[in-house]
């Protein structure tokens, strides 16, 4: 389920995560024109984005670097604080707490 997107392109199952992720944030994709053709493209999935769209929604957060060098975070949603998720990524930690946190798993 955990990919090393943003550095590489996600894979169809990360697409859609990262789709349904961003219409629970009320982010719209744009259109954009590419190649000859035109297609939907949605905020790349960074710390900048995530702060811009994410954390407002959320009641409270955590994002510290781990002792072991990763990152690990914590959201407060709906009166409640979320597990902890660790990644290497700071934004891939936090975007992966803020999905289970919003009940996005499928």
């Amino acid at each position: 389920m955990k990919g090393e997107w943003p550095m590489n392109e996600p894979t169809p199952i990360q697409q859609k995560q990262i789709k349904k992720f961003w219409a629970w944030c009320g982010v719209k994709p744009e259109k954009q024109f590419e190649n000859l053709d035109w297609f939907w493209r949605y905020p790349p999935v960074d710390l900048n984005n995530l702060f811009k769209y994410a954390v407002p929604k959320l009641q409270d957060y955590t994002l510290a670097k781990s002792l072991n060098g990763g990152h690990n975070a914590a959201v407060h949603i709906a009166g409640r604080w979320s597990g902890i998720e660790n990644n290497d990524n700071p934004a891939l930690a936090l975007f992966w707490v803020i999905y289970k946190a919003a009940g996005l798993e499928e």
